[in-house]
């Protein structure tokens, strides 16, 4: 079994994914790139426009503007995601106990949103194989296993949650 499949889950390693997420990276700011140079042309042939009055050179240069400014934006989101809840999220929420405490930060969330140690992606793979494991391992293992969290990272998120459970109890 070679070290980028895990268990047969395909999951790869930590630095496929770390290449993926770069990878994502540079094309979000390609996306940028190409839609600030076309707000540019729309701009010059927006002028063009002005002065020479002809509809073929407004419609070009709407175009231009709408295309390029789709691109800039979808780049900007594309790297800085609006803060909500990810699906590995919503499915760490589903999969906890019924006597969790619904304020304490779970696990994966503080991993992904506090710290911005494991992507929502490599959460998703991680709840899935924590899943189809037969011993039922802790998240936490599950995660140090795939080699996406040190014990030293995981350790700082457990220690911010009985922080957290600390202070409800003295209010």
């Amino acid at each position: 079994m070679g070290s980028t499949d895990r268990e047969g889950d395909g999951s790869g390693t930590a630095d496929q994914s770390a290449q993926r997420d770069m990878l994502a990276v540079t094309l979000a700011r390609a996306r940028i790139a190409v839609g600030l140079g076309l707000t540019v042309v729309a701009g010059l042939v927006l002028g063009r426009a002005w002065t020479a009055h002809y509809i073929v050179w407004w419609c070009a240069g709407g175009i231009s503007l709408a295309l390029g400014l789709l691109l800039v934006v979808s780049g900007i989101y594309a790297i800085y995601p609006r803060r909500r809840r990810s699906k590995a999220v919503e499915t760490e929420m589903e999969d906890a106990p019924a006597e969790h405490d619904p304020t304490m930060p779970m696990l994966g969330a503080l991993l992904v949103y506090k710290y911005q140690v494991v992507t929502e992606g490599q959460l998703q793979r991680a709840l899935d194989q924590q899943r189809r494991d037969r011993r039922k391992p802790r998240l936490g293992d599950v995660l140090v296993e795939m080699e996406l969290v040190t014990k030293r990272q995981l350790d700082k998120a457990l220690e911010d949650q009985q922080q957290h459970l600390r202070r409800q109890r003295r209010q």
